[in-house]
């Protein structure tokens, strides 16, 4: 889904009706229903359900705090009905649920979805810019997965909050202290870079293992990788390569225009992932053998762009705002008078300018107009 906009989609309504099962400390997926542990106080097995109703959205208009981790508040925002306890009858694991089971929901990858708001989180999260612009933010615990190794956060950050600093046009003109045309060109740069793409496939591999479950039986993917993983890779490698699997699913479909080559190659893509999670080993094998029917068929498992487009600057807008309105007197005592006192606006987003935009031979040489004077009236206001 190259080019997807996390930023304009309700998670709302992809999510709408969905149910995330976690299976309490005691309890595993089983190949046997009867190796499920049982008790005096839980005879069959027990679930805790949530569902996840309409008033889940992602936070991320202009005029909200975005601050808040999706991947968090899936569980923090559900409503009140969460059925508790809920006596269910367990599910054996299968080839076919494992097949079956896909990170598209409402025709829009929720994975990738996931992958954009956590890269977002962990860019706020960056001691260069955390401080200043995103005091409040709370870390997601899966930013403890993101090896730094994996991109330049750090780069990527700084770039992401000057391009919104020079968006931003402020009255104070700050915006002016930074070359918006270079910032704009080493985005794109990154945006465009393999890069981006490994760091992608970094994230979204790391989020489907976690994230992903079958919609009917509620099976999370990670119960497979918990099992006998090879066992499953070579039994999905083999459901794949027959003929009746691969006419009804592959070149039926296409024939008959059912599937678009971009729906085609999606899924397909889908299926490698879950080979590449289980058995990375298996992954060329069934993808030579799946070529003899379909000469044309592309292996993209590490060259798909699954952060999709550049990052919208506008998501922070508020936050950098926030920074520059932020007044500092250097006369504390001046705040008590009656008369006229000095004001600076945006002493720290300048401090960061001079620091961190001139170290990335960003700024101009310009300085800002952000000295006032404060009247009483205004004082009390800011008071």
């Amino acid at each position: 889904m190259s080019g997807f906009c996390l930023e304009s989609f309700h998670l709302s309504e992809a999510l709408s009706e969905c149910i995330f099962c976690f299976p309490s400390e005691s309890e595993r997926y089983s190949e046997d229903p009867e190796e499920v542990p049982s008790s005096p106080d839980n005879p069959i097995s027990v679930y805790e359900t949530f569902t996840i109703k309409s008033a889940i959205r992602l936070p991320l208009t202009n005029d909200q705090d975005n601050s808040g981790d999706y991947l968090d508040s899936c569980a923090r925002r559900i409503s009140d009905t969460m059925l508790a306890s809920m006596m269910v009858k367990p599910v054996s694991l299968t080839v076919d649920i494992l097949l079956d089971m896909t990170p598209i929901l409402n025709g829009q990858d929720v994975i990738q979805m996931a992958a954009r708001h956590l890269l977002l989180s962990h860019l706020k999260s960056q001691d260069v810019v955390s401080r200043v612009f995103f005091p409040d933010h709370e870390t997601s615990k899966y930013e403890e997965n993101i090896d730094r190794k994996w991109f330049d956060f750090s780069q990527l950050a700084s770039l992401y909050v000057c391009q919104a600093i020079c968006k931003v046009k402020d009255g104070y003109e700050l915006y002016a202290m930074l070359d918006e045309e270079k910032i704009d060109g080493e985005l794109e740069s990154l945006y465009s870079s393999p890069y981006w793409k490994k760091l992608g496939f970094a994230l979204y591999t790391m989020l489907f293992q976690e994230l992903v479950k079958d919609e009917r039986s509620k099976i999370p993917f990670s119960a497979y990788l918990d099992s006998d993983r090879q066992s499953w890779a070579r039994q999905l490698s083999e459901r794949v390569r027959e003929k009746k699997w691969i006419y009804s699913n592959l070149i039926n479909p296409t024939v008959q225009g059912r599937c678009t080559s971009d729906e085609y190659n999606r899924d397909l893509n889908i299926l490698f992932i879950k080979l590449h999670l289980l058995d990375p080993t298996s992954v060329t094998p069934t993808y030579d053998h799946l070529t003899k029917a379909l000469p044309a068929l592309n292996l993209e498992l590490v060259t798909t762009n699954y952060l999709g487009g550049r990052l919208d600057w506008s998501l922070i807008k508020r936050d950098i705002k926030l920074a520059i309105e932020k007044p500092v007197y250097p006369n504390k005592r001046g705040q008590l008078t009656l008369g006229n006192v000095e004001v600076f606006y945006g002493v720290d987003v300048l401090e960061f300018i001079m620091s961190e935009g001139k170290d990335r031979e960003l700024w101009t040489g310009k300085h800002p107009d952000n000295r006032r004077l404060s009247d009483l009236s205004e004082r009390c206001l800011l008071m």
